[in-house]
């Protein structure tokens, strides 16, 4: 996929460590399925984690579309519970991890991320079944300050910055849904 974003370029070194996003794809995604989206925040100076949501990623969606199902079928995550606030929790736990001198290795990392990371500012943003993830765990997760779902959003009563972005032709979630 051509692309904007390049792979293995080290961290410029910041004045202030970097805001971080986290982002959460849709049912059927995959953690790279936004990759124009997550490249310009990074552009932008944010520091952007992804992870592939087991049981809504797109492996898991794609072999239920073959007529029998193939091997590897797994709906579970259609209307049941969300899988992705696990992943958030991984995420959450990682950061810290990467941001410390002296941790190690860190999920093949070593060291790239010291010192760079704002755990103090990090925002959560997320596409159709991962913008109603954000509006959800932004909803009760202090560690967000900041919110951006994306064709998908649930209530969110917490007095915290949202930005919703919906479409007039969506045909998951509807403008009205969406208010």
């Amino acid at each position: 996929v051509d692309t904007r974003a390049v792979r293995d370029v080290p961290l410029r070194v910041p004045e202030a460590p970097y805001p971080v996003v986290v982002f959460s794809h849709g049912f059927g995604g995959f953690r790279l399925q936004s990759v124009d989206y997550t490249t310009h925040l990074a552009s932008r100076g944010y520091v952007v984690v992804a992870a592939d949501h087991a049981g809504r990623s797109l492996g898991a969606v794609l072999p239920c579309l073959f007529t029998p199902p193939l091997e590897g079928c797994d709906l579970e995550a259609w209307g049941g519970e969300d899988p992705a606030p696990e992943q958030i929790d991984a995420i959450l736990e990682w950061l810290p991890l990467a941001n410390t001198e002296g941790a190690g290795l860190v999920d093949g990392l070593a060291d790239a991320f010291v010192g760079a990371l704002d755990l103090d500012h990090m925002g959560l943003s997320g596409h159709s079944a991962g913008g109603a993830t954000t509006s959800r765990e932004g909803d009760t997760r202090e560690d967000f300050d900041a919110l951006l779902p994306m064709g998908g959003a649930d209530d969110t009563a917490r007095d915290v910055p949202t930005l919703l972005m919906g479409s007039t032709c969506d045909g998951m979630f509807t403008m009205e849904q969406m208010e």
